[in-house]
């Protein structure tokens, strides 16, 4: 039954007191939205002054009230030779039973919901200030933690103040540029009740240092771990009670051009010591980084060139297909889409054996050692050169289990924890005499894992950048 809903801004909750006939309702679609001053639904791009849909009071219409809407309704299709009844309020005074007022308050200004909670202290400040020499050198300092970023970048953290994050551009322009597009994704979820997804609160804190303002983030930290083999298998962990959260991240993306997709950017959040829904968790996505806006299609599906991961790439195959849905009914060329999804099915896939080799060679924790049988290793290849490819093996042995050990993390995946690069081999980079493979493969080291890979002591080299090698363990 469709019914007409009439909005009534108010300034206190007490206003909304009625005669014994309006009763409250419950439940209602649309409790908590956004709306605008006369009730009408409004998008992200609207600039206006946003109301909060708080309650509904409702009541049945009298006989009178019926009678007299069914001859309104009446008149109004006679006189319009018909046409009238195509239209959704004409029917409303036909079909609606009851009568309905939804009461709205003004909503606070979207800066100061994302300013909710972050409290800059005189003595936040006074240590961030003195730090500045550390922070724009990039050198650690004591209480003082330094987070990886490109080279324009610092992000950093302190001991005194665990609850928070410090993101800074050497640009102060581009500081304030990403504050604002914290803004807009934080007005965009208020007005489209995003509530499955999770922007971290935030508030800009001007520094002075040397004669120049800099423009610093203090932002909410998150409990979460954003390693990418991590959150690949969280997602894939909780797919199933994921699916609305991933619905509107792809709507997200489609609205606002959100491009920078990674695991590590938009990682799952989960509850802590919070009510069930049917029986399973309800997390959350994050949305760790929004300062790149560069298309709907790169943040759904992904690029290749200045690579990005895309949505698609970050579920399971069938949540693939809900994101193309959402991008069609949002109007976003899906041509992108077959590419992308192949790409994940491939990967999945191959997870799927890396998880087989795990089983079949006992790895549970991933802090297994890798064991080789050097002297029984055949290099009838290259039989001048045996005794040179029997120590580099004994080498790269020794090198990948000092590797696998020095993660210590515990709450590393097995597939992250031997997930390792093997470099400081100068020595065992030089091509085997008589080797006719090409350079990635024609040294000793190339050689070598190529035989682990063969045999099943690795599961995998990944890829080689100037002699430094990326293998799956």
């Amino acid at each position: 039954m469709s019914i007409f809903i009439t909005v009534r801004n108010i300034d206190h909750i007490n206003e909304m007191n009625f005669s014994n006939d309006w009763k409250d309702a419950e439940s209602f679609p649309g409790k908590n939205r956004i709306v605008g001053p006369n009730g009408e639904k409004i998008t992200s791009s609207y600039k206006g002054k946003q109301y909060q849909v708080i309650g509904q009071k409702e009541r049945n219409f009298t006989r009178e009230e019926k009678i007299c809407r069914k001859i309104l309704a009446i008149v109004v299709v006679i006189f319009t030779l018909g046409i009238a009844i195509f239209f959704q309020s004409v029917r409303n005074l036909l079909t609606q039973e009851k009568a309905k007022i939804r009461f709205a308050v003004a909503a606070p200004p979207i800066e100061k919901e994302l300013n909710k909670g972050i409290d800059i202290s005189e003595e936040m400040v006074k240590k961030i200030h003195n730090c500045m020499r550390y922070i724009l050198q990039r050198q650690e300092e004591k209480g003082m933690k330094l987070y990886t970023s490109r080279e324009t970048h610092r992000i950093f953290s302190f001991g005194r103040f665990p609850r928070l994050i410090f993101k800074m551009d050497l640009s102060p322009s581009n500081t304030i540029e990403r504050y604002k597009k914290m803004i807009d994704v934080t007005n965009a979820c208020r007005i489209y009740a995003l509530d499955r997804l999770r922007i971290p609160r935030a508030k800009l804190l001007p520094v002075e240092y040397q004669r120049k303002r800099y423009e610093i983030i203090a932002e909410e930290k998150l409990d979460i771990n954003p390693t990418e083999s991590v959150q690949e298998e969280l997602f894939l962990k909780h797919a199933a009670s994921l699916d609305d959260a991933i619905r509107q991240l792809a709507f997200l993306i489609a609205c606002t051009g959100l491009s920078d997709i990674e695991l590590r950017n938009n990682p799952i959040l989960l509850p802590r010591n919070s009510p069930m829904s049917n029986g399973s968790p309800q997390p959350k996505i994050a949305l760790l980084d929004l300062e790149e806006m560069d298309g709907p299609e790169t943040g759904l599906f992904g690029r290749i060139w200045a690579p990005r991961r895309g949505l698609v790439r970050c579920v399971n195959e069938r949540q693939g297909k809900i994101i193309e849905e959402v991008a069609r009914k949002c109007g976003i060329s899906t041509k992108k889409f077959a590419a992308a999804h192949q790409w994940r099915k491939e990967e999945l896939a191959e997870m799927q054996n890396l998880k087989n080799f795990y089983l079949k060679n006992k790895i549970t924790t991933g802090k297994e050692p890798i064991t080789v049988d050097v002297e029984a290793l055949q290099f009838t290849e290259y039989p001048n050169a045996k005794v040179k490819l029997k120590q580099v093996a004994k080498m790269l042995v020794k090198k990948i289990n000092e590797k696998i050990a020095a993660k210590q993390a515990d709450d590393l995946p097995p597939k992250g924890r031997r997930c390792i690069w093997i470099e400081e081999l100068d020595e065992l980079s030089p091509r085997i005499p008589g080797s006719n493979e090409d350079a990635d493969n024609g040294t000793y080291i190339g050689y070598i894992l190529n035989k682990f890979q063969s045999i099943g002591v690795i599961f995998k080299r990944i890829k080689t950048i100037a002699n430094k090698y990326y293998i799956q363990a």
